[in-house]
């Protein structure tokens, strides 16, 4: 949620991120959205939320099982140069499709830009409050220091959570984190972080020892969509190849989502090679941890307009939104598959 993928937990200095962020192509803000490939088709642009990751399973079963070319489509999946690149550049038409998440699509959306969630890759709650120690709660935190990805997200959030189990901001000391989560809990510099993930924070840190994971949705904040695919709005009704290419892909995501849930090791297969900073073991628990949550009761993509609109209403009773804005506009699932 809010974006926490774009700190890394397993990788320690900015120094080390540099040089990973340099091992992928951020997309070139100035170039078109869709380039010719050798065989004259066109290729369109996926851009990830951050560096390949668990979350991002799915989308390499689909190239490494061409899920993509059986639909008829070409995807290059691109890395972005910042978290805040997907609803910038979908807006501006830069790139054609995005990794996004629900609580910044709504954001995005509301602000006027021209971003809307077409199906929901993780639609479970990932993003988590983890404290030292077992079987802890909410209100372990008074006097606790809290660091947290330090987003504009970030401490409004917390607040609302401190604020239904009796506490203020007063209560807390909290520390932004600007090289991930796990090693400062582990070093004992913060005694909780907030708002990083279950399956990969979660997973790192009880490999070292005894800590508490407590989803936002488990602690006072309603229930999202984790990670959402995004599209241009405007793009859609007034582009029909456009149209089928969102429809095409989302089609062939659903078959490298499904597979990746069917077979985990095939998810850590086509995940290993370009999942950066992570040990082999590590990586595979992350995996396993991860591709349960691609399942979705109500079908593959599938969006509740109900829970965006009470996302959104919450969002603006607690000031992450500045006006009223009903969340089902930020969304459609007209393009999903039969």
């Amino acid at each position: 949620m809010f974006s926490s993928r774009k700190l890394l937990g397993t990788v320690s200095g900015i120094a080390v991120l540099a040089v990973l962020l340099a091992n992928y192509a951020a997309p070139d803000p100035s170039g078109p959205h869709t380039t010719p490939s050798s065989a004259g088709t066109v290729t369109h642009t996926l851009l990830l939320d951050w560096l390949p990751n668990p979350d991002h399973s799915g989308i390499y079963v689909a190239q490494a099982e061409n899920d993509f070319q059986k639909q008829g489509v070409n995807v290059k999946v691109q890395t972005p140069s910042g978290t805040a690149d997907a609803a910038k550049m979908i807006s501006t038409g830069q790139i054609d499709l995005a990794i996004s998440y629900e609580p910044d699509t709504i954001m995005a959306a509301a602000q006027g830009m021209k971003v809307q969630a077409v199906a929901a890759l993780i639609p479970n709650v990932l993003s988590s409050l983890i404290v030292t120690g077992k079987d802890r709660s909410v209100t372990d935190l008074k006097g606790m220091t809290i660091g947290n990805p330090g987003l504009a997200t970030s401490l409004p959030t917390l607040n609302s959570v401190l604020a239904q189990n009796g506490m203020t901001e007063s209560d807390v000391k909290n520390v932004s984190l600007s090289t991930g989560g796990v090693e400062p809990l582990l070093a004992g510099k913060v005694d909780a972080i907030f708002g990083y993930y279950s399956n990969v924070e979660g997973v790192q840190l009880a490999e070292q020892g005894d800590y508490t994971v407590l989803p936002f949705d488990k602690i006072g904040v309603p229930s999202f969509d984790e990670l959402v695919l995004v599209a241009n709005p405007d793009r859609l009704q007034s582009d029909s190849s456009y149209a089928s290419f969102v429809r095409k892909t989302i089609a062939a995501l659903k078959e490298g989502f499904a597979s990746a849930n069917a077979d985990p090791d095939a998810a850590y297969d086509a995940i290993a090679p370009v999942a950066k900073g992570y040990d082999d073991t590590t990586l595979r628990n992350m995996v396993k941890a991860t591709v349960p949550e691609y399942d979705n009761p109500r079908g593959f993509g599938s969006m509740d307009p109900k829970q965006w609109d009470s996302y959104a209403q919450w969002m603006h009773q607690n000031g992450l939104i500045d006006k009223p804005y009903k969340g089902r506009d930020a969304m459609t699932t007209e393009y999903l598959p039969d």
